[in-house]
């Protein structure tokens, strides 16, 4: 993992390089969503706060946790990981292992995050509302 830790600070440095992830992540896991169904809504939540930050909405966010995010995300991607993810059966179990422990680290910053989402929807939705 931890080839992945300077990679994704390389990855950090280029916004359409993040972009670029999201959207791979996004391909790779419509096409696998009945193997990565254990850490879908992780999954999810890490690339929108990942877009948040891009577009510079989401600031709150530290490095450590950014980097945690993109390596965890550049290890979904990466098709040779520990266990390749064209074996049969297995080839997922890494994946979902590593976005869970990745995610389990990161639980207070997901938390914040989180309700930042909850609290733009509210104030988008008052504003509607007016």
């Amino acid at each position: 993992m931890t080839d992945y830790l300077g990679k994704a600070e390389k990855f950090l440095a280029s916004k359409p390089r993040i972009t670029w992830l999201i959207n791979s992540v996004e391909l790779k896991a419509e096409k696998h969503r009945d193997k990565v169904v254990a850490i879908w809504d992780d999954l999810k939540t890490l690339q929108r706060m990942l877009k948040a930050w891009v577009k510079g909405n989401y600031k709150e966010i530290p490095w450590t946790t950014l980097v945690m995010a993109v390596a965890a995300l550049l290890y979904f991607v990466n098709p040779f990981d520990l266990v390749p993810d064209f074996i049969y059966g297995i080839g997922f179990i890494d994946d979902v292992a590593i976005i869970g422990a990745i995610v389990s680290s990161l639980a207070g910053d997901l938390k914040s995050f989180r309700a930042w989402e909850r609290n733009i929807k509210q104030t988008s939705q008052s504003k509607v509302c007016e």
